[in-house]
Parts: structure tokens; C-alpha cells; sequence
């Protein structure tokens, strides 16, 4: 195959008249079998050859980006993409190429207003405004019932978008003895009693544990330009609460019991929940899903 090149085609049909001729001038059978079998042999090389894509020389540069079993693929062959990246080309960028040169409070109440200054990877400084707020980040907990197959969500106002909106029970993760230093375990207690009035019940965290040698789940980032970090979560069959944990001042919620996931699935789909709120619920049906529950 490599030493044919592009003449493969007239190699081909040059072997099949010398085949002819020798029949033809009664020459040896041997030698026209042997020119038939080459004809085939190098037909079949021709055919395979033409269906593959054009070949090229390896690149130094070339990095694998993903491999993965094409299920299609009757062969069962693993399919392999191949990303090349010139050397003239700035290198993938990781998080300590971002360097933090400085970061200072520009406004502080409940919530703050961080100026961090940073230098990008292709050198430029930028300023940013980031907002953080009080605590250690934040947990957000979905509520299901088994026997009715129901959820249990809160209303409430709104002050970014100036509007009542439908949510999941939230609050803030205290770095204090309240939510045991930073638990977000024990934040979601508190935060499900305090807003819905509901304690106990079976926990799911709906993340995964940040490593595989540590039990704390993983957080996820609320925002771009936010510094909290949320811990979402399901819990199924709680107990209603007589006397409950008094809400904090500026909330006035209201509990909204009996929530099928269709009118779950509707609210987040006309706008009626906020962003954080409706991606906590989906999470939770994914969960309920696995489990069974729907």
C-alpha cells in the first residue's frame, strides 16, 4: 500500500492485461494464476484505501481531548477525537494563571460588594465587582411527600426582581454554633424548619462528595460574579413542626403544600420560580426519578 502511492489504480489494470495476455498467447497457467491473485489482492487494497479519509502526518502538538465507545458503532471500535493546537497558540488556561493581584471590600451590609482585581492569562488586568454575602455559603432543600406524591414549596418576595415568586426553603450556611461552624447538613435542618415548618424525614444530598476521600458534598457556584457557593438537597417524608423556628425578620413566606411535579415543572417553565430555586427542583425529580418516587 505505501509503496504503490497513487498508482495503485494503474498498477491494478496493468496486472489484469498481463493476466489476459498470458491466456490469451497460451503462456504459463502459473504465471497467469499468479498475476490473478495480485489483481484481486491490490483491488481489495484499492477499495479500502478509497473509504478512508486522507491521511496526514502525526502533529507534536496533537492532544487527545476525549475518547469515548460510540454506540453506534457496530464494530464496538472506541472513538478517539483529535484536537491539534498550533505551538504558536497560548496554552489552556487553568485557575493559577489567573493571578489574584488585589481584593478589597467597596461596600458592606447584609450582603457586599468585592472589587478584585485579577490578571488574566494573555496579561490583561481587569476589576472586577463581585458580591458576597454573610456566612459560608448557602443550602437550598426540596421537599417531597410519598404518600401523596406532592412537594412542598414557598412564596415569597423577591427584592432583586421586585416580584413574589415561587422558591424551595433556603438560607444562608452561619459559620457559628447555630449550623455547627459551617455544616450544611445541619444549615438545611434549620432552614426546613424555620420556612416550612418540617423537621426529619430521609436526606439526599443531590451532589457528589467533593472528593473520594471526603464525605462533604460538592457546592456549586451561584453565580459568576457571586462568592457563594450552594449545597442543594431532598428530603422525603418530613414531619410537621408544632411550634417552629421563628423566621428571620425581612422573610414573609408562605408555605405552598400539596405542589404536583407538573405544576413544579410549570412554574420554573413561565418564569414564576427563580433561577436557583427551579434548578434545586429539577435536581430533586432527577433524584425522586432514580429513587422510584415518580
Amino acid at each position: 500500500k505505501k509503496n504503490i502511492g497513487i498508482h495503485r489504480q494503474e498498477v491494478v489494470v496493468f496486472l489484469r492485461d498481463c493476466a489476459m495476455n498470458c491466456r490469451c498467447y497460451k503462456q504459463s497457467y502459473r504465471t497467469a494464476s499468479l498475476l490473478i491473485f495480485l489483481v484481486v489482492v491490490l483491488s481489495a487494497v484499492v477499495n479500502t484505501s478509497s473509504s478512508l479519509p486522507p491521511s496526514s502526518p502525526p502533529s507534536c502538538s496533537s492532544s487527545i481531548t476525549s475518547s469515548h465507545s460510540d454506540n453506534n458503532n457496530d464494530s464496538g471500535h472506541n472513538v478517539v477525537i483529535i484536537e491539534k493546537t498550533s505551538t504558536k497558540e497560548k496554552k489552556s488556561t487553568t485557575d493559577k494563571e489567573y493571578e489574584l493581584l488585589k481584593e478589597e471590600v467597596v461596600f458592606q451590609r447584609w450582603r457586599s460588594i468585592l472589587s478584585r482585581v485579577v490578571r488574566m492569562p494573555n496579561g490583561n488586568v481587569v476589576d472586577y465587582d463581585v458580591v458576597d454575602q454573610k456566612g459560608v455559603g448557602a443550602v437550598v432543600i426540596f421537599v417531597w411527600n410519598s404518600q401523596t406524591k406532592t412537594a412542598t414549596l414557598v412564596r415569597e418576595y423577591n427584592p432583586g426582581c421586585h416580584r413574589i415568586l415561587y422558591g424551595v426553603a433556603a438560607g444562608l450556611i452561619e459559620d457559628d454554633a447555630k449550623h455547627s461552624h459551617g455544616d450544611p447538613k445541619q444549615a438545611a435542618i434549620m432552614e426546613l424548619e424555620e420556612e416550612c415548618h418540617l423537621s426529619g424525614g430521609t436526606w439526599h444530598c443531590l451532589t457528589t462528595p467533593s472528593s473520594s476521600s471526603s464525605s462533604l458534598p460538592t457546592s456549586v457556584p451561584m453565580d459568576k460574579y457571586a462568592v457563594t457557593n450552594i449545597t442543594p438537597y431532598l428530603v422525603i417524608d418530613a414531619s410537621h413542626v408544632t411550634n417552629p423556628k421563628p423566621c428571620d425578620d425581612e422573610e414573609d413566606i408562605e408555605i405552598v403544600r400539596n405542589v404536583t411535579i407538573d405544576e413544579v415543572l410549570r412554574l420554573i417553565r413561565s418564569g414564576e420560580m427563580n433561577l436557583v430555586g427551579g434548578w434545586a427542583c429539577l435536581l430533586a425529580i432527577e433524584k425522586l426519578r432514580d429513587l422510584g418516587e415518580i
